[in-house]
């Protein structure tokens, strides 16, 4: 499924219309919006987002970087979930599916969380149906 493309939270402009993105790289970008945007904000999808942006400042304890970790694997968990519902829908109604092979996660191969003086930084290494490795990172400091 195509989605515009995004650079900083701004829209990309091309020749003469918007840009898009499929596959992993759509998938790539759904997924760093999705842990940098607050949970609940969206009031058409108030499960989308994660609670990420509300530990900025926290004290960099043990308790904390489990606490990311934790949140990262609901928020890809919660991907897989709507992926797999919306391609379900598609498949009971007769529509192609909405998603390409390379932008459906097959496997969470590892998340790792490592801290970094004040900072937090987060990897989630993701597998498509295709095969590709999608790398998601962000820091929160």
């Amino acid at each position: 499924m195509k989605t515009l493309l995004l650079d900083d939270g701004d829209l990309v402009l091309g020749s003469g219309s918007f840009e898009t993105v499929t596959g992993p790289t759509k998938l790539r970008q759904d997924l760093s919006y999705a842990m940098r945007e607050p949970i609940g904000t969206d009031r058409f999808h108030p499960g989308w987002g994660s609670i990420l942006p509300s530990l900025v400042g926290e004290p960099i304890t043990d308790t904390l970087l489990t606490r990311v970790e934790g949140e990262v694997r609901r928020v890809l968990d919660n991907y897989v979930v709507v992926q797999r519902d919306r391609m379900s829908r598609d498949r009971r109604s007769g529509q192609p599916s909405r998603f390409t092979s390379g932008e459906v996660i097959d496997t969470v191969k590892a998340v790792s969380v490592r801290p970094d003086w004040d900072r937090v930084h987060v990897r989630a290494d993701i597998l498509t149906l295709t095969a590709d490795e999608v790398v998601v990172f962000t820091v929160r400091g």
